[in-house]
């Protein structure tokens, strides 16, 4: 999955594992802690759907 998700993006998969781990450092967790992972989709989609215009 991460070889077609840099392939996708057009970048190296060192460069897509790079960028993981980077914004694992911004948000203080792990992408691969699947309740913190829920949260953030649910954040994600909050912020998207209920945008003050």
């Amino acid at each position: 999955m991460a070889v077609q998700t840099g392939a996708t993006l057009h970048i190296h998969i060192n460069t897509l594992y790079q960028r993981i781990h980077k914004i694992e450092e911004i948000l203080g967790m792990s992408l691969s802690n699947q309740e913190l992972l829920l949260h953030l989709q649910l954040a994600c989609y909050l912020r998207q759907t209920y945008r003050s215009s």
